[in-house]
C-alpha cells in the first residue's frame, strides 16, 4: 500500500533540487513512524500473544530505481507462540512469520473473517502522516 502526498507539497519538493536528498528521507521516515504506531495500535486489539504488535518495524529510507524516496513499514520476525482454542498460550510446532500472520488477519482465511488492520491504520492516519511529513519538510527547509 502506498500513501501519496498532497499536490501542493509535491510542488514545493520539486523546487528543492539537491537539498531534497537531505529532507526527503526524514519526511518518509517520519510518515512511516506515524503509520507504524497506528498499525501497532490496531493489531494489538486483535493480537493474542502481543508478538504481532511488537513485530511492526520501520525500515530505513531508501531511494528506488526511479529516484523516489520510500520507507517500508513491515512485520519482522517469527511467532513461536500461539493461543489454542482453550485460551492457553503454547509454543508453536513450527514458527510462523509475523508477515504471514498479518496477511491472514488483513484479508481473512476460510476460517477467520478479515480484520484489515493495515488498511484501517493507513486510512485513519493519513492526516497525521501528512502533518508529520510537512513538519519534517519545514524543519529541513528552514534557512
Amino acid at each position: 500500500m502506498t500513501a501519496n502526498l498532497p499536490d501542493d507539497l509535491i510542488k514545493q519538493i520539486r523546487k528543492m533540487g539537491e537539498k531534497l536528498d537531505t529532507v526527503a528521507p526524514k519526511m518518509v521516515q517520519g510518515g512511516a513512524e506515524v503509520l507504524a504506531e497506528e498499525v501497532r495500535r490496531n493489531v494489538a486489539k486483535h493480537s493474542r500473544t502481543g508478538g504481532l504488535a511488537k513485530s511492526v518495524t520501520v525500515g530505513k529510507p531508501k531511494k528506488d530505481k526511479n529516484q523516489v524516496w520510500r520507507c517500508q513499514v513491515y512485520f519482522k520476525g517469527k511467532s513461536k507462540m500461539q493461543q489454542d482454542d482453550d485460551g492457553v498460550i503454547r509454543p508453536r510446532k513450527k514458527p510462523v512469520s509475523y508477515s504471514q500472520i498479518a496477511l491472514h488477519e488483513e484479508y481473512g482465511t476460510s476460517k477467520e473473517a478479515a480484520s484489515p488492520n493495515v488498511r484501517t491504520a493507513l486510512e485513519s492516519s493519513k492526516e497525521r502522516i501528512e502533518g508529520r511529513m510537512r513538519y519534517e519538510f519545514n524543519q529541513g527547509t528552514k534557512e
